[in-house]
């Protein structure tokens, strides 16, 4: 249902030339509004149909006026070269679109779709009464920003110029490279030195002073044989005294 009033909806801005004559036997629809920036291409849709019955179906001509409701005819489907303006829709499936190449802001005004048609009844003429507004933006120039001091110079010296935005990259990333894998390796060999089994402590020795350990014993001669040695006579114990004998 919806659909449907949209499409009667959009019936109801549209007028006829001949209106008087066929109020119901046509449609021409075309948008409001369109904007492209400068020097672009830009389309304006033109969708149409017809109830007469045509004398053939090649012989519907579109034509495009602009500025008013009766203005200059600026498009001509049954004439060959259009300069920057030429058809983009199929006339037989009710398609009388129109392309502007390369835009210029004297191109922003109003456009309206016409439809003339060689019918059974005659030749039929339509067109839509509010036509479809072209908005042509300004293309949009970068502003030039000031370099600081020095930069140009810089960047004019023999060094940049063996050196580009990719090498400088590239060495980035490979000093990067070399410290990641030298903190790595770092790693791994503390890790295995502390999965090593811990070795015994040195035994710590004291060397102690040297001490004499000899005998005083008598020095005996060499020459001196064992059987000469003469040894002092043993003591004799002392006698004991005499008892009396009891009374």
């Amino acid at each position: 249902m919806r659909p449907l009033l949209a499409f009667l909806l959009l019936g109801l801005p549209f007028w006829s030339v001949e209106q008087q004559d066929f109020p119901r036997n046509f449609c021409v629809d075309q948008l409001p509004s369109i904007s492209a920036p400068e020097g672009s291409t830009v389309t304006l849709p033109c969708r149409f149909f017809l109830t007469w019955r045509l004398v053939q179906p090649t012989q519907v001509t579109i034509i495009w006026k602009w500025r008013n409701f009766h203005g200059p005819v600026i498009f001509d489907s049954s004439q060959d070269k259009q300069g920057r303006r030429s058809l983009v829709g199929d006339p037989k499936k009710g398609n009388g679109s129109l392309q502007i190449r390369d835009l210029t802001k004297a191109d922003e005004t109003r456009y309206f779709c016409r439809i003339q048609a060689l019918t059974t009844e005659g030749e039929k003429i339509v067109q839509n009464i509010t036509g479809t507004w072209l908005t042509v933006k300004r293309r949009v120039t970068p502003t030039a920003t000031s370099e600081p001091p020095g930069t140009e110079d810089n960047f004019s010296s023999p060094f940049w110029l063996f050196f580009t935005p990719v090498d400088l990259a590239a060495s980035l990333l490979l000093c990067l490279f070399l410290k990641i894998g030298t903190c790595v390796a770092l790693f791994l060999g503390l890790r295995r030195q502390e999965s090593l089994p811990h070795a015994n402590p040195p035994v710590i020795r004291e060397v102690l002073p040297h001490t004499d350990l000899s005998l005083s014993l008598p020095v005996v001669p060499s020459h001196t044989k064992p059987s000469t040695l003469k040894l002092p006579p043993p003591e004799k114990p002392a006698p004991r005294p005499a008892q009396s004998p009891p009374s």
